[in-house]
């Protein structure tokens, strides 16, 4: 079945609920893309509203909980970035799993980087 044969045997309900698939699928690709471009320019709140707003569009999408684990870990959240590194790994599919393999190794080394991140603050934090 052609693309054009699929629409035409829809009914008026099912094209309308295509329709809006449609532009949901096309706006949260448009918030992806606008975010790891303001990612790409250091403007991490930005981006990070953009990720947020494509997660209320489509809970299912795995990408934007990868960038929000890369916002959080550069923020000091490091509880948060696991979370959102654990939920990539839940809804990312085969066609990512280099992505996954990633993930995997940043979310053992969270721990690690939490403890140098107290650390190192106690370092330049003097006696009050």
């Amino acid at each position: 079945m052609t693309p054009a044969e699929f629409i035409a045997a829809l009914s008026w309900r099912d094209a309308l609920d295509f329709s809006m698939l449609l532009v949901v699928v096309y706006t949260v690709l448009r918030l992806l893309q606008g975010a790891v471009q303001d990612l790409a320019r250091g403007e991490t709140a930005r981006a990070a509203a953009a990720l947020r707003s494509a997660l209320r569009l489509d809970p299912r999408r795995p990408e934007p909980h990868w960038y929000l684990a890369l916002v959080d870990r550069q923020r000091g959240r490091f509880d948060s970035a696991a979370t959102h590194l654990q939920a990539f790994l839940d809804r990312a599919g085969p066609e990512l799993e280099v992505w996954r393999d990633s993930a995997r190794q940043r979310l053992a080394t969270l721990g690690d980087e939490r403890v140098h991140r107290i650390h190192d603050v106690w370092r330049y934090t003097g006696p009050s």
